[in-house]
């Protein structure tokens, strides 16, 4: 009796896992950086975009009759929904401070002391605490605080991510090690494009069916369909 052998082979992963339909790859593709530290990531992984880079805060322009400090939080300085630009902090009494965006929209106001040593925690976009000094601060005393521009490199989206990145923008192309250093790679950024659910590769922290549907509506605003059924 011959005794058969049988072997097992195993398809690498491909884009076409995930993506059914672009217009043209010229068009839907961008060639980009993935970050250092990424480590190993496999082709149909959902990226994030590094659109935020450090923070600085300072005393607005002319000065201030208080004489306090804006502290940024050293570790978590910008938080949830904060975006480039020039926020301010400014007071609109002794003890009353608002701060906007730097598109002039209301992010909140805060009460705060009037005697030496009174703070209160600033925690809408940008994280820090406000602190009275000897001098306490005067109405229209202020600060101002840049975020700058992120890298615009790619990495993995991951909703713990504060550079922006935990916002779904692009799909990999292909497997990349940014172990050690950033690699070049090719993105999936914009469509008019269809991809499949089960085909892409979400970090863990998209643990709800309502975590990856929106990321599914960031990518879709880019043109990106994902369909369950493709």
């Amino acid at each position: 009796m011959v005794q058969l052998r049988t072997a097992t082979f195993h398809e690498p992963d491909n884009i076409s896992d995930f993506l059914k339909y672009e217009l043209s790859q010229e068009y839907c593709r961008d060639s980009s950086f993935i970050l250092q530290g990424e480590g190993v990531l496999p082709v149909n992984t959902l990226l994030g975009k590094v659109t935020l880079g450090a923070a600085e805060s300072v005393a607005k322009s002319g000065g201030n009759t208080g004489n306090g400090t804006f502290v940024l939080d050293p570790t978590t300085p910008l938080v949830a929904g904060a975006a480039p630009g020039i926020y301010r902090l400014r007071f609109l009494t002794t003890s009353s401070v608002r701060l906007e965006d730097g598109a002039g929209r209301v992010l909140g106001d805060f009460a705060i002391g009037g005697s030496t040593g009174n703070n209160v925690a600033v925690e809408e976009h940008i994280k820090g605490v406000l602190t009275q000094g000897a001098t306490p601060f005067a109405a229209g005393d202020g600060f101002d605080v840049t975020v700058a521009e992120g890298s615009g490199k790619f990495r993995k989206c991951d909703l713990a991510n504060l550079d922006g990145s935990a916002a779904a923008a692009g799909v990999l192309c292909h497997s990349v090690d940014a172990t050690s250093s950033d690699v070049p790679a090719v993105v999936l950024v914009r469509g008019p494009a269809v991809g499949g659910r089960l085909g892409l590769k979400f970090d863990a922290s998209f643990d709800t069916s309502a975590k990856k549907a929106k990321a599914a509506a960031q990518l879709g605003a880019n043109g990106i369909v994902i369909r369950d059924s493709a």
